[in-house]
């Protein structure tokens, strides 16, 4: 059978060729929104709406700290955009499944760094340790929790991966 080839000369894995890309699900996580506290999915919120308003970055944060100008998270908002920017945006996420239940790697590498998990998926560049660390204090300030991804119990295995 003839395998496709990467453009190094190198060919994809059997399973993968008849598919002609990787996985989808690798860049999917386990977790899903009705998997998250209040303060997790407040969070992962935020960041879906920074990334992706169409006017830019900070016009987002403007619009959201003028929508959330009665929550008890609002100071919380400028140390998180602080976070998101060190942190960088989530390639795999797109507009269009800005609703989507499952969280991305990137989302659950967050909560990760948020937590202070053992167990990242991946390194953070330091600017984004300090910016994780100056939101756990204000997280504490404002009696919010963030657990771990590990240990937050996945009750959406069966969500389906989108496209």
């Amino acid at each position: 059978m003839n395998r496709p080839a990467l453009p190094d000369g190198s060919h994809l894995p059997a399973a993968n060729a008849l598919r002609g890309h990787v996985q989808p699900q690798a860049q999917w996580s386990g977790l899903g929104f009705q998997d998250l506290n209040d303060d997790e999915a407040f969070i992962l919120w935020a960041f879906r709406c920074w990334q992706f308003d169409p006017t830019a970055p900070v016009l987002a944060e403007h619009r959201l700290a003028g929508l959330l100008h009665h929550d008890r998270l609002l100071e919380l908002l400028a140390h998180l955009f602080r976070f998101f920017r060190a942190c960088g945006a989530d390639h795999v996420m797109a507009a269009h499944l800005l609703d989507h239940p499952r969280l991305t790697q990137h989302e659950t590498w967050l909560l990760g760094l948020l937590g202070e998990s053992q167990e990242l998926s991946r390194p953070a560049p330091p600017a984004c340790l300090e910016q994780a660390a100056l939101c756990r204090q204000s997280l504490a300030r404002h009696r919010a929790q963030v657990r771990t991804p590990e240990t937050i119990a996945r009750h959406s295995r069966g969500s389906p991966v989108p496209p």
